[in-house]
């Protein structure tokens, strides 16, 4: 009896010493990664002073743009990130590519309406078109 009573005893120390190490290395690791944090950001805040003092031009700002971006995207965590360009550029190209779609009828009907017939179709001057 003394001896069950001595295991369970030993088990229950030890699965409460197991949760505090885990604990322990948990919040180490906490630490450690705000401090890295800490400096990176410390980092950042050097390189911005040093390129606003330097008055630096458009080219320089992007590259730097560019570089952060890269940085962004080599972080543990995963992420989609979308330069503010970016959506300027996706309007262009689907005007382009709604500009090039191959069609066989000149007229573009608007919001899913049916393609009149030709009978149909109303034929305006040379100067009330558009």
């Amino acid at each position: 009896m003394l001896a069950a009573e001595g295991r369970k005893q030993a088990n229950i120390l030890d699965a409460e010493g197991e949760a505090k190490a885990t604990e322990l290395r948990a919040l180490a690791e906490q630490i450690r990664l705000e401090r890295i944090g800490q400096g990176e950001g410390a980092a950042a805040n050097h390189r911005l002073s040093g390129i606003k003092a330097a008055a630096a031009d458009q080219t320089v700002l992007s590259v730097e743009y560019l570089t952060a971006l890269t940085r962004i995207g080599d972080g543990r965590a995963t992420k989609l990130v979308i330069p503010a360009e970016f959506s300027g550029l996706l309007g262009t190209l689907a005007a382009f590519t709604e500009t090039a779609k191959a069609d066989d009828d000149d007229i573009r009907p608007k919001q899913g309406l049916p393609i009149p017939s030709p009978d149909e179709r109303i034929v305006l001057p040379e100067g009330e078109a558009g």
